[in-house]
C-alpha cells in the first residue's frame, strides 16, 4: 500500500502532464474534472503496438479511475484512437445527468 506522501507525489506528477502527452483516458472528461494521466506505448514483434492509458479524475460528483490496456494495434495512433473512443464512452455514461425520477430512487 502507498503511503499518503507517495500517493500525493504520484498525483502531483500525473497531474502535471504536458498537453501533448495528455491523450488517452482524458478524452471526453468533464471540463471541471482534475485529471491525472499516465500513458505508455511499445511496439512488439508479436501483438503489434501495445498502447495503454491510466487516468484518475476528481471533481464534480465523482472521483473515479479508468484504465485501458490494448494490444494488436497497427500503429500507435490506432491504439490512441481506440483508447480515446473507450474513454469518451465511459465519461459520457458515468457523468450523464440523472433524471429526477432516478435521483429520487438513488436518495431512498
Amino acid at each position: 500500500m502507498l503511503s499518503d506522501d507517495s500517493r500525493t507525489y504520484i498525483l502531483k506528477l500525473t497531474g502535471e502532464v504536458i498537453p501533448s502527452q495528455r491523450w488517452g483516458t482524458p478524452a471526453g472528461a468533464p471540463s471541471d474534472a482534475r485529471m491525472h494521466v499516465k500513458n505508455g506505448w511499445l511496439e512488439r514483434a508479436t501483438n503489434g503496438w501495445r498502447v495503454h492509458s491510466l487516468g484518475a479524475f476528481t471533481g464534480g460528483d465523482h472521483d473515479y479511475t479508468i484504465t485501458v490496456l490494448s494490444q494488436d494495434n497497427a500503429t500507435t495512433d490506432d491504439g490512441i484512437a481506440n483508447i480515446k473512443g473507450i474513454a469518451r464512452a465511459v465519461h459520457e455514461n458515468f457523468n450523464a445527468p440523472t433524471s429526477s425520477a432516478q435521483s429520487q430512487r438513488l436518495r431512498l
